[in-house]
């Protein structure tokens, strides 16, 4: 058997503890398997918040720094809420809406974009206000990790600096971490908000350094993949004039099509190996994969 059907025959979400390797594997593997309906829908929200997102940045980068609300218009300023909002919301429905359709393809299923959007509805407010909740938790976070910070003040900037970065950092990370169990935890599990926020603490408890090295590597690689493209449009934008905006929001749609899907499947196969390493294969609320399931 050749290695290509050897991989047709690998299940999207296998079973199994997984290392960091098997899950970039299968990430790019969901990926392949859901290319071309997994683009659109990114394109369908990307596409529109890129737009507004370069119009943004159009008008900041006119401002004067030194007073930067004085030359704002209120069509700026309502450009910048939206884009801000939109940008928000996005984030929660695409990956409510990915998750379900990796879901999907893992159990052989066909389902299209619309699809998906129609089966991800139910969830998306559940979505949203656990992400609400974790960036409360952010909050209170900020407000601990501020409090040594200030006093460390006290004896210098450096010590300032230290403690903030000593304290700062791993609480990122583990917020990071913790919003990557969040959207496979509601549309797996079918589970609340509050609900949602405890099962990926109690997932991230015994997966917590594992989970972390996904967060950051996964988040290097899509990373690298931005800047790709990143450079690429402000190459074709610098002698494009007016329309520059159109070749910024193109590339950063295009970006969004592979990281945004990429990072979702990591995130969903995470979740599937914490839950497995816990509590065994049975205890994951998917049925088992049909293998050999085509592409998107």
């Amino acid at each position: 058997m050749s290695d290509r059907d050897t991989a047709a025959r690998r299940p999207l979400l296998p079973r199994q503890p997984l290392s960091l390797g098997d899950v970039i594997e299968g990430a790019v593997a969901l990926l392949r398997a859901t290319a071309s309906t997994a683009g659109r829908v990114v394109v369908v929200v990307y596409a529109p918040l890129a737009v507004l997102n370069a119009l943004a940045l159009t008008t900041t980068g006119e401002v004067d720094p030194r007073d930067p609300f004085a030359s704002l218009t209120s069509g700026d300023v309502t450009l910048l809420a939206l884009s801000s909002i939109i940008g928000f919301v996005a984030a929660p429905l695409v990956g409510a809406v990915l998750t379900w359709l990796a879901v999907d393809r893992a159990r052989g299923g066909s389902a299209s974009w619309v699809d998906a959007y129609g089966a991800a509805a139910g969830v998306f407010r559940r979505v949203v206000l656990a992400t609400l909740l974790i960036l409360l938790l952010g909050l209170v976070a900020v407000i601990v990790v501020a409090i040594p910070a200030g006093l460390g003040a006290m004896a210098g900037p450096e010590v300032a600096v230290l403690t903030l970065l000593a304290l700062g950092v791993p609480v990122l990370l583990i917020l990071l971490s913790l919003s990557y169990l969040l959207v496979p935890a509601v549309v797996v599990e079918d589970a609340g908000p509050g609900a949602a926020v405890r099962r990926a603490w109690e997932l991230l408890r015994v997966r917590l350094w594992p989970t972390l090295g996904v967060v950051v590597v996964a988040g290097l690689l899509a990373g690298l993949v931005s800047a790709a493209v990143g450079l690429v449009t402000t190459a074709v934008g610098s002698v494009a004039g007016p329309a520059s905006f159109v070749v910024e929001a193109v590339g950063s749609t295009l970006s969004a099509m592979v990281t945004v899907p990429f990072l979702t499947y990591a995130a969903l196969l995470v979740y599937v190996g914490a839950v497995v390493r816990l509590e065994g294969p049975d205890a994951l609320p998917v049925p088992r994969d049909r293998e050999g399931t085509g592409t998107g």
